[in-house]
């Protein structure tokens, strides 16, 4: 009876723990940008993805924002779509705010605090590469350290 117990337990609970990582199918979103178009994960199947998590007024995103427009500039073309889904539920004016001080064109997506435990990601930001079919290739939560461009080249290229 314990073990049974205990079995269903952890089976309960890994679910939790499971949420964004490698090798897991990414949740589906259905979230606006700035112009009111929708974006859904699902739509993107087929291409490879790099979501970034981040907030508005977080300053390692806001310094770490040039680096990935420098990749999607570079990738974009290369059938890599990114996104951006900014988790701290800043307003619209907010979000253009940090659009027009860090440059970045790629589509930022409003009010995103909703996935941001569909990817494991409490309160720091994070980004991730997702493969044509959906699945999370490459995880890395922020917690303050850099976007790691050397890495995610690598699993960039190994993906196209």
């Amino acid at each position: 009876m314990i073990r049974t117990l205990c079995l269903f337990v952890t089976l309960s609970v890994l679910p939790l723990f499971a949420a964004g990582e490698v090798g897991t199918t990414a949740a589906n979103f259905n979230l606006k940008d700035l112009d009111s178009v929708p974006h859904t994960l699902t739509a993107l199947r087929g291409k490879v993805v790099l979501l970034n998590l981040f907030g508005g007024g977080c300053p390692t995103c806001i310094g770490e924002a040039p680096k990935i427009e420098a990749f999607y500039q570079a990738y974009k073309d290369k059938g890599v779509a990114f996104l951006g889904l900014e988790i701290w539920n800043y307003t619209r004016s907010q979000v253009i705010a940090y659009r027009y001080n860090t440059g970045v064109t790629y589509p930022l997506l409003l009010l995103a605090g909703g996935v941001k435990s569909s990817y494991g990601v409490a309160y720091n930001t994070g980004y991730f590469v997702i493969d044509q079919q959906g699945v999370i290739r490459y995880k890395k939560n922020a917690d303050y350290s850099t976007f790691d461009s050397a890495r995610v080249k690598v699993v960039l290229d190994s993906l196209l």
